[in-house]
């Protein structure tokens, strides 16, 4: 008989903040794979008997490949076992949650995915900060940052132009998942972490994070991957590096390239922030990507083919 794997959103770390699914999913679970964020409270909750696995990673420290991870998630599963792979946040913001649930879907085994609290939204809301508010934050912008080539000097001259955005715009609020590398931090922190109406967290799951960019006006990123999800979501996307290897996305019009230079940052989230129609030619360029809707097309597909 074939278990079952769920995916469980741990959320921030307190375990008041952990959804009741979750906590009924852990409590029924035989063998547990968490991250190094779930905290020590939540993981109480694993009932006696269950195996505990810490697959956490964190900057430059992967002691379990994702590969493995994938391998153990079917294993317990073959054997007949609920397993439960408990991730910080939400289980598909900033993490490896929907590569783990292709791997089940590959071996058909029966899945579920509990949505967990992402940092991203909790943070602010812990300090009394609204993501938005009528009369002082109308718009949300989402940036990431974190490509070796942007280390030093780029990363600050990214800093220092949401400082300058951020200080011509009184009704901007800028939400940045911080990754954890040092070098990252090391410059990010000493410049904007204690900035008014700049709110920077841990770095969010997937689902989380795909869910904050919905809510947002812009995107800024150095991340591949953005450069394909966020246009689904009609948002448009400016890339702080010198060149991308996604060169359609250009040629598309949803993507901007505006390299690593603070006036040319600034200038250009400026300018879609001021001018209603070139933010409109930019959200309504057709994806190259996709639309987001194909699995459900190739589900309609099937239906009529085995009809």
């Amino acid at each position: 008989m074939v278990g079952k794997v769920i995916l469980v959103g741990a959320g921030p770390g307190n375990a008041g903040l952990l959804t009741l699914r979750g906590k009924a999913a852990l409590e029924s679970a035989d063998a547990v794979l968490y991250d190094r964020l779930a905290g020590p409270e939540i993981l109480a909750m694993i009932p006696d008997g269950a195996a505990i696995i810490d697959v956490g990673k964190s900057a430059g420290r992967h002691p379990i490949p994702q590969s493995e991870i994938n391998a153990m998630l079917l294993r317990f599963a073959k054997e007949g076992k609920t397993v439960v792979r408990l991730k910080g946040g939400d289980p598909y913001l900033f993490g490896r949650g929907a590569e783990e649930l292709e791997a089940v879907q590959k071996e058909n085994i029966p899945f579920e995915v509990v949505p967990g609290v992402t940092s991203a939204l909790a943070a602010p809301a812990f300090a009394g900060i609204p993501a938005s508010h009528r009369e002082h934050s109308s718009s949300v912008h989402i940036v990431t940052a974190h490509r070796k080539e942007n280390y030093g000097k780029p990363l600050e001259n990214i800093c220092r132009a949401l400082l300058d955005l951020r200080n011509d715009n009184s009704d901007v609020l800028i939400v940045w998942p911080v990754h954890l590398s040092p070098s990252v931090r090391e410059t990010v922190m000493p410049l904007l972490g204690e900035q008014e109406r700049i709110l920077l967290t841990n770095p969010a799951e997937l689902l989380d994070l795909h869910n904050l960019m919905s809510r947002s006006a812009l995107v800024l990123t150095d991340s591949g991957g953005l450069q394909e999800e966020a246009p689904a979501l009609g948002k448009p996307v400016l890339v702080m590096r010198r060149e991308t290897e996604r060169p359609e996305a250009v040629e598309a019009g949803t993507v901007a390239l505006v390299g690593v230079e603070r006036d040319a940052i600034k200038n250009a989230a400026q300018n879609l922030l001021d001018d209603g129609g070139a933010y409109r030619k930019m959200a309504k360029a057709v994806n190259p990507y996709g639309d987001g809707h194909a699995s459900e097309r190739i589900v309609q597909v099937l239906k009529r083919f085995l009809a």
